[in-house]
């Protein structure tokens, strides 16, 4: 994110803009033929991005023409069109667009969109991290029981994959369920193994 001068009252945007913006994705295939909106949000105060990498640590919100799939992640994003199209706009909130504006633009209606996106985005960052730890764990979980299988039954990672999502199928569990299952279980074994080799050599 970057910090503006809260008495720049003149840029497009006025001054009531928080005094910290998000950074600007522009997703549009002909960025030449959006350089009044480009030029428009960096007046505004806005740090707008037609390509290359991503600011690390920075709250990114998209504005997009629809002309491009969206790329990385998938963040909130506002449409942009040149003309008023009923099916356009149906299209855009069917793809879930936090809003649809229309050249001329309303700068200050598009700033402060994409202001609330990013305030929005900061607030569910908890639950997205919580989300991605999750999943990062299901990952490792069903890792860890493929590469037990591969070693006991001398198989590829594919037919190992596959004989673990047969037997879930079977049980009507998901593969992950059944994969922390094993896991634990392993673990659990391994304390106890642990445990009594501990006092066998106290004995």
């Amino acid at each position: 994110m970057i910090s503006r001068n809260l008495s720049n009252s003149g840029s497009a945007g006025g001054n009531f803009l928080p005094a910290t913006l998000p950074v600007v994705r522009m997703e549009v295939a002909c960025p030449a033929s959006w350089a009044d909106l480009v030029s428009g949000l960096r007046a505004s105060g806005f740090t707008v991005l037609l390509e290359g990498d991503l600011p690390p640590d920075a709250t990114v919100v998209r504005v997009s023409d629809g002309s491009l799939p969206a790329a990385g992640e998938k963040l909130p994003f506002v449409a942009i069109a040149r003309g008023r199209c009923p099916q356009a706009l149906a299209a855009t909130i069917e793809s879930g667009a936090s809003g649809y504006f229309v050249a001329p633009f309303d700068f200050v209606s598009l700033s402060a969109t994409l202001c609330a996106l990013a305030a929005r985005m900061r607030t569910n960052l908890p639950a997205r991290s919580a989300k991605a730890r999750d999943s990062l764990t299901d990952d490792q979980a069903v890792s860890t029981v493929v590469g037990i299988l591969m070693e006991r039954y001398r198989i590829q990672r594919t037919e190992a994959y596959e004989r673990l999502r047969r037997y879930s199928r079977t049980e009507r569990r998901k593969v992950v369920e059944v994969a922390t299952q094993i896991v634990t279980a392993t673990e659990e074994l391994s304390r106890t193994m642990r445990a009594i080799e501990s006092v066998a050599r106290v004995t």
